[in-house]
């Protein structure tokens, strides 16, 4: 497979390696040369936007269970 440089060293993945790594846009790829290679890796970084939801959910979820900011008072309403 063959890929050409464009203006500012940019590169164009081809669709079939994008769809087959599952690459979508904003993913991080780790480079390494050796030698004369170029070689790139997915990395694993979890989304913004995925990260923000979860942290949604747990902010939802510590609402709901009526915790507050003092503990004792909170233990002695259990007791």
């Amino acid at each position: 497979m063959l890929l050409q440089v464009q203006k500012r060293g940019l590169l164009t993945l081809p669709k079939a390696v994008r769809d087959q790594l599952r690459l979508e846009e904003g993913d991080v790829l780790e480079m390494e040369t050796r030698g004369e290679e170029i070689i790139l890796r997915p990395r694993a970084m979890r989304k913004l936007s995925s990260v923000r939801i979860e942290a949604g959910k747990l902010l939802k979820a510590a609402g709901s269970l009526g915790l507050g900011g003092d503990a004792l008072k909170d233990t002695e309403a259990y007791e």
